[in-house]
């Protein structure tokens, strides 16, 4: 099976765009933080989700990511994602432990759908799950993407790319990259046929290609 989901690597300039949409709480800025603080996103339920959203004008460095996660997550049940976006890239640090997974130099598109998919959840233990699934693939030369013997790893890596319909297959994946379910499918070409309650049949023109079975977050 080649499981390819909504976090996978795509472009995206710079960080106006970044949670569009979602409301950030105004935060004060805490003395001694080098970054600038934008705002406070919450997730859903009791003790939510955090996620504080900054910039800063270099990379930070891993211990002062960690430093500033600290200072805000304190003792406090909520886990907490600290984001600071710069000169195009993304650092998280979060979102629980006493030693914090902390990140740099990552696609700030891939951040964001992370974040977005982890605020959509029910609950901050819903969240943590997403997180969990999703936070090892920011350093993943294939985020997104779990290969499971339906094709050669490096012909993902390498082969794939030089194809000459790559940038075509790109920019076709930019549009439909922040759908989901029918949206998503209908987006990358499919006509869909209802089968049953959870159940799709995906055709292409006269013939059937697939299904596309539809499960519930919990």
């Amino acid at each position: 099976m080649n499981e390819i989901n909504n976090t996978s690597k795509s472009k995206q300039k710079g960080s106006k765009a970044f949670l569009e949409g979602v409301t950030l709480r105004p935060i004060k800025t805490i003395s001694g933080i080098p970054f600038k603080l934008k705002g406070l996103a919450l997730g859903k339920g009791a003790s939510a989700l955090e996620i504080l959203v900054a910039t800063h004008g270099t990379q930070p460095a891993l211990p002062t990511l960690r430093s500033v996660w600290k200072g805000r997550k304190g003792g406090r049940a909520a886990p907490l994602i600290l984001v600071v976006l710069y000169n195009d890239r993304a650092a998280l640090c979060g979102p629980t432990g006493e030693d914090a997974p902390a990140y740099v130099d990552l696609d700030p598109g891939q951040v964001e759908r992370i974040c977005r998919d982890a605020l959509d959840q029910s609950d901050r233990h819903a969240a943590l799950r997403s997180l969990r699934d999703s936070l090892p693939a920011v350093e993943s030369d294939l985020g997104g993407i779990r290969n499971e013997g339906f094709l050669a790893t490096h012909e993902l890596r390498t082969g794939v790319r030089i194809r000459s319909d790559w940038e075509y297959a790109q920019n076709k994946a930019l549009k439909v990259i922040s759908r989901s379910g029918h949206e998503l499918l209908s987006g990358l070409g499919f006509q869909i046929e209802s089968y049953d309650r959870v159940t799709s049949i995906l055709r292409f023109g006269d013939r059937k290609v697939g299904a596309a079975i539809y499960l519930n977050r919990d």
